[in-house]
């Protein structure tokens, strides 16, 4: 879940811009900078996106794809910035070093 303190994304007013942390679960990963997440909508659904990390949340709304995007941000954490080098793509290393570079710690 990304925090607007209940809310998944940040603490500032807009919930899509200048993200400084993402809660996933009981944890909350905050940010070396400030992000801006994509929002699109069409077709009654919404897309949550954070391009550098190629990573993208799906929703009826953009609450839910915030949510979304909070829950691929947190099980992208897990399996590849946690995981060994080894057993990595190159993709996945590359995803890897951009997210240990984007997030300063995980509380």
């Amino acid at each position: 879940m990304l925090a607007r303190f209940k809310d998944p994304v940040t603490l500032t007013a807009n919930g899509t811009e200048n993200i400084v942390q993402i809660r996933y679960g009981v944890e909350v990963f905050r940010l070396r900078e400030p992000i801006n997440l994509q929002v699109k909508s069409g077709q009654g659904r919404f897309t949550v996106a954070y391009a550098p990390l190629e990573i993208k949340g799906y929703g009826d709304d953009e609450m839910e794809a915030l949510d979304s995007f909070a829950d691929q941000f947190g099980s992208t954490w897990h399996s590849i910035a946690l995981e060994a080098d080894g057993r990595l793509t190159r993709d996945a290393l590359a995803i890897k070093k951009r997210m240990l570079k984007l997030v300063a710690r995980v509380e």
